[in-house]
């Protein structure tokens, strides 16, 4: 009787047999396995984006309201060691309203609100510098540029499954 001898074949099938190693199984005797449970994500709403984007208005509104203020009295008086002083207050005042809006959506502190302080930055720039552009078309232009962060933040979140968008 002629003994078997393997020859391996190519005939365009695999095994699908599997073999398990032992190799610490002696660990697992009496281990608990419990079930993953899913990770809840945040969830926003577009209202809530709808929200965020609005009080990012009001923050630039109130910021070209004072910083117009600012401008005449300068105009008027002169003075323009009032006037920085004034300016340092509003810019202040714009970048704790922005810190504030983007806590009102989850990550937004760590996530969001660094592009828009980059923004005000932008926007102080522009303003100490920029003499073809009005200010206030700098402002409403970083004002735009703000909401389009907000947008974008949301939907790079959503995107990485940080956030739920409903």
């Amino acid at each position: 009787m002629r003994k078997h001898k393997f020859s391996p074949s190519l005939d365009g099938s695999l095994e699908d047999r599997l073999a398990l190693s032992t190799a610490g199984t002696s660990t697992l005797i009496g281990a608990h396995v419990h079930a993953a449970k899913p990770i809840k994500h945040p969830v926003v709403t577009t209202n809530q984006v709808a929200q965020v984007n609005l009080k990012v208005d009001a923050a630039f509104n109130a910021f070209d309201r004072a910083y117009s203020q600012e401008l005449s009295t300068l105009a008027r008086t002169g003075n323009h060691t009032k006037f920085n002083k004034q300016f340092a207050t509003s810019v202040s005042q714009l970048r704790k309203s922005l810190a504030t809006d983007a806590n009102r959506l989850p990550f937004g502190k760590t996530n969001l609100n660094p592009a828009l302080q980059a923004r005000v930055n932008t926007l102080v720039k522009d303003l100490e510098t920029n003499t073809t552009v009005s200010a206030a078309v700098a402002i409403a232009s970083d004002r735009s540029g703000a909401n389009q962060d907000v947008n974008t933040f949301i939907h790079d979140e959503a995107s990485k499954g940080d956030i739920s968008l409903k």
